[in-house]
């Protein structure tokens, strides 16, 4: 086990000082907090991305009322052929005025 030694701010003392006068265990904080900021960092799957993907689409669907896509939106080599014709046609477009 590894033992951090940690300089403080007298506001980060205070804060400590008003966790111990509430019976919070300090290290606690710090582990929580540690494996909190490490999520951020942590490198991520592919099943991970799908998963969340997943629960983004269960989450917001698409409406009924959408356009369907002459495209498989799964497909990154697809959508991206797909979105450089629509920027081509909008430059074409915007030209025209």
């Amino acid at each position: 086990m590894t033992l951090i030694n940690v300089r403080l701010t007298r506001a980060e003392e205070e804060a400590v000082g008003i966790l111990k006068r509430s019976r919070v265990e300090i290290s606690d904080v710090v582990r929580a907090a540690l494996r909190h900021e490490a999520e951020k960092y942590r490198p991520r799957t592919a099943a991970f991305t799908t998963r969340l993907l997943d629960e983004i689409f269960e989450q917001y669907p698409e409406p009924h009322r959408a356009i369907a896509r002459s495209f498989d939106v799964h497909d990154r080599k697809a959508f991206a052929r797909a979105f450089r014709k629509h920027l081509r046609v909008r430059v074409r477009g915007r030209g025209r005025k």
